[in-house]
């Protein structure tokens, strides 16, 4: 394991190769690459498994939003000239010349499409290789429970909680979130918006607060107990601006909870729309986003539980171990020379 940091314990099987911080470099992503490919020159492995924007490797699974895309989306064309910018397009462009990368793997059919289409690589070299959930952290609540918890954290049977979970709130949308529910309100007024997260909540309760609802919005900081809050909600409201596949999607329908995201986020690939969720094609869909709140808000006892059941079974063809031996079949073609698409 090539990384900055290594989490895990090191064994006879498992190996940790250290990476320095970098300091001096036009971007920390362009500086890491530089470092690994250098001590990979070093060593004679079987197979190079990429978690990042390196190259050359064998097999490389893609799990951050393609540069070319994001910068795009959140920043004026001409920064692409910026040497942070232009290291990285420069390196991502490389990373997808075939000659650079013999397989990648995307968690998403949105990425697969988005690297085909910029980067022209081959498609039958790119395979989809969905996230996994861990079924035992991730599980619906009996009614004893969620009531349970509804009290624990002071909210009423009555109440529609609209949950909210990200690290990063501009990217995930929380500005399109506040201002659906805030349109959403007039119809639903017993709903509360519960954030969880550690970002910068000030700008957020601002704009809460000149739409009228500072009081349905309720930050709740950084949780190591994500289970009760995604348990005891009524909904995930995941408005996304753009990335691979957000796994709080998954967590949520593995709680049994139906979710609302963009197109523009991957795990939306896996909802079932109108059955265990509903999917706008971005975050600017403000009305729409307010419309899906009012439809989950007003389901009956039985529409609920039908979209609750739909959304738990969707969950369950998803796991880690399904992921794994997936990943583990293409290195072990990688090794013996076969390469996905080719001759």
């Amino acid at each position: 394991v090539l990384a900055e940091q290594f989490m895990a314990q090191e064994t006879s099987r498992l190996h940790y190769l250290p990476i320095p911080g970098t300091l001096f470099a036009a971007s920390k992503t362009s500086g890491f690459h530089q470092k690994v490919q250098r001590i990979i020159a070093q060593h004679q492995f079987d197979v190079v498994y990429g978690l990042c924007r390196t190259f050359p490797t064998d097999l490389l699974r893609v799990t951050e939003q393609l540069h070319v895309e994001w910068h795009a989306m959140g920043y004026p064309n001409w920064t692409k000239y910026l040497p942070r910018h232009r290291s990285i397009l420069n390196l991502e462009n490389k990373i997808f010349n075939p000659n650079n990368t013999k397989c990648v793997v995307t968690n998403s059919q949105l990425v697969k499409a988005q690297i085909i289409e910029h980067y022209s690589y081959p498609e039958e070299r790119i395979q989809i290789v969905y996230n996994g959930i861990d079924h035992k952290r991730f599980f619906p609540a009996t009614k004893a429970e969620r009531a349970a918890l509804r009290s624990k954290f002071k909210f009423s049977e009555s109440d529609k909680i609209i949950l909210f979970v990200a690290e990063n709130f501009k990217i995930k949308g929380l500005s399109s979130a506040i201002r659906a529910v805030a349109k959403a309100d007039n119809r639903q007024p017993d709903t509360k918006l519960v954030i969880i997260g550690g970002d910068d909540r000030e700008p957020y309760l601002a704009l809460a607060n000149s739409l009228g609802i500072a009081d349905r919005v309720i930050f709740r900081g950084r949780q190591n107990n994500l289970r009760d809050y995604y348990v005891m909600a009524d909904m995930l409201l995941y408005p996304s601006l753009y990335e691979p596949f957000g796994n709080v999607c998954l967590e949520a329908f593995s709680c049994g909870i139906p979710v609302i995201t963009t197109r523009r986020n991957g795990s939306s690939e896996i909802i079932d729309h109108g059955c265990n969720g509903f999917i706008v094609d971005t975050q600017h869909n403000i009305a729409e986003m307010a419309d899906y709140i009012g439809k989950l808000c007003s389901l009956n006892r039985d529409e609920r539980q039908a979209f609750y059941d739909s959304a738990l079974s969707k969950s369950k063809q998803f796991n880690w171990t399904t992921h794994i031996d997936q990943i583990e079949a293409l290195l072990k073609m990688l090794k013996q020379g076969h390469i996905p698409g080719t001759c």
